[in-house]
């Protein structure tokens, strides 16, 4: 489900439809930029003796793509894979290897949040060195439990897949590690923080002063 609604949302950025002029007036069509999305499925085909990648071809329709992505899947057994192992499979299988292209961001979707900081930081210096954006979607919470041992990664983000808004998320995050308004730099873990705290009540002492003051009136 994850994977489908990431893809409808990278896709959907070919079509930014028409721009908004002052007073909310269209000033025409925006230009379409295509965008070069490749999905990867890696691990242990059931009977399997080592793992593999394979390319996932999605169509942007949800329903169907759903049912292609059940099938693909079905055919892997539950064993996992090394984390550097699994990216430096997808990375081959996609070309993004250093032999054809480079990668503009990767997301992971898994059920754990294991990060595969060799391979990472191996394909970020074949990359120019700029650090591309990077999330894992844990799809069953092992970030959670595990938050405080998950290595610190500059403009990296791990969100908890059950969260409905994930995507959203980890959008907002990603956006935020690669502005210039002062949190250009910052790990994962600090920028996850800065998000949740942004929705947090501000001027508590303010406000208890307030509540003692209507209970004495």
């Amino acid at each position: 489900v994850r994977l489908c609604q990431l893809y409808q949302a990278i896709k959907a950025a070919e079509n930014p439809g028409k721009g908004k002029g002052k007073g909310g007036g269209s000033v025409g069509e925006v230009e379409k930029k295509e965008v070069d999305v490749r999905i990867v499925m890696t691990g242990f085909k059931k009977r399997g003796v080592a793992p593999s990648a394979e390319i996932l071809k999605l169509t942007g329709k949800y329903v169907d793509d759903l049912e292609t992505v059940r099938k693909v899947r079905v055919t892997y057994s539950g064993k996992a894979v090394d984390p550097d192992e699994s990216l430096r499979l997808a990375l081959k299988a996609a070309g993004c290897d250093g032999s054809s292209a480079v990668v503009a961001g990767l997301i992971r979707i898994a059920n754990n949040a294991y990060t595969p900081v060799a391979e990472l930081a191996a394909a970020r210096k074949r990359a120019g060195g700029r650090p591309f954006p990077y999330g894992t979607v844990d799809g069953r919470g092992h970030m959670l439990n595990a938050f405080a041992e998950l290595p610190a990664v500059e403009c990296s983000a791990f969100v908890p897949g059950q969260v409905e808004s994930c995507v959203t998320i980890m959008r907002n995050i990603l956006a935020a590690s690669a502005s210039t308004d002062g949190v250009a730099g910052i790990d994962g873990h600090e920028l996850l923080v800065r998000y949740v705290d942004s929705f947090l009540p501000r001027n508590v002492a303010g406000s208890a002063q307030e509540d003692d003051a209507e209970m004495a009136s």
